[in-house]
């Protein structure tokens, strides 16, 4: 009875913070908090210079911690670098290109719902932001083996990101109908490119 009333407690306990967090994120959502960290001096200059789209160096590896800021435990700190790493992707190439990648990848799969909520007030992010992610997403295929570089590879990835916003809100889903859809087509087109179109 004691280990019943325990495992009871620990699943309320779970429920509330889950709750909490998804409370949290819908107010931080509508206003970003972007000023915060950028007046706070204890935020990187490296992070800083990003978001701004400012000269920075990709040879900082300082920027790989970014990708860790994705999910950091001071949930009002998510959107700014998560406007730090969409920015990072234009200067993305090499060992960083990699990390990026599977960073994003792993990121939206596993926080679907989360990624979505960050487009539900464009003043925080837009359109382009959300095809910088889809190019972000499909740096992680782009490396795939020859015999893994099919169209089911990609409808099996979005399959998980529709199952993941079963209890999403509409403005949510329809944002990441759009990510699917621009996904399908950056899939479809590298298939062309590389000529493997044809295989299942």
């Amino acid at each position: 009875m004691k280990y019943i009333l325990t495992l009871f407690v620990i699943i309320c306990l779970s429920i509330y913070s889950f709750a909490k967090t998804e409370s949290n994120l819908d107010s931080i959502s509508k206003d970003c908090n972007f000023d915060k960290y950028l007046k706070d001096p204890k935020t990187p200059k490296l992070a800083k210079d990003i978001f701004n789209n400012q000269n920075w160096d990709l040879n900082d590896f300082i920027i790989l911690s970014f990708l860790d800021s994705l999910t950091a435990k001071d949930i009002e700190a998510r959107p700014f670098y998560f406007k730090v790493v969409t920015n990072s992707f234009n200067k993305s190439d090499g060992y960083y290109s990699e990390g990026l990648g599977n960073a994003g990848k792993e990121y939206v799969e596993n926080n679907t719902v989360e990624f979505a909520k960050y487009f539900n007030s464009k003043k925080c992010f837009n359109n382009t932001d959300l095809d910088t992610w889809v190019k972000i997403v499909l740096l992680e295929f782009y490396i795939f083996d020859d015999n893994e570089c099919t169209q089911k590879v990609i409808n099996q990835y979005i399959e998980k990101l529709n199952l993941n916003c079963i209890n999403a809100s509409d403005s949510e889903k329809l944002t990441i109908k759009n990510f699917s859809n621009l996904l399908e087509i950056g899939w479809k087109d590298y298939l062309e490119k590389n000529k493997v179109i044809n295989k299942k």
